[in-house]
């Protein structure tokens, strides 16, 4: 079982995977349509449930740099870029 689903309840994860592809696909419709935070990272909201996805814009790819807890500390993903 991938670990961020592990810690949803029972059922909830095909329910999260749907809506995690959803929200890559709104960022691969309109890519530059979040705010940049910091060194070209950008922040997707997860709808129906408090994540977010982080990413960066390259040529012409979009790289994930993390799926995260909107409760998480801010530091976290920023040790990751």
């Amino acid at each position: 079982m991938p670990v961020l689903c592990r810690f949803l309840r029972k059922g909830l994860a095909g329910d999260f995977k749907l809506c995690i592809e959803e929200t890559m696909e709104r960022i691969r419709g309109m890519p530059d349509i979040h705010a940049e935070l910091e060194n070209g990272v950008r922040r997707c909201l997860v709808r129906r449930f408090p994540y977010a996805v982080f990413y960066k814009l390259e040529k012409a790819r979009i790289v994930v740099i993390a799926v995260m807890h909107s409760s998480r500390d801010p530091s976290r993903r920023r040790d990751r870029i």
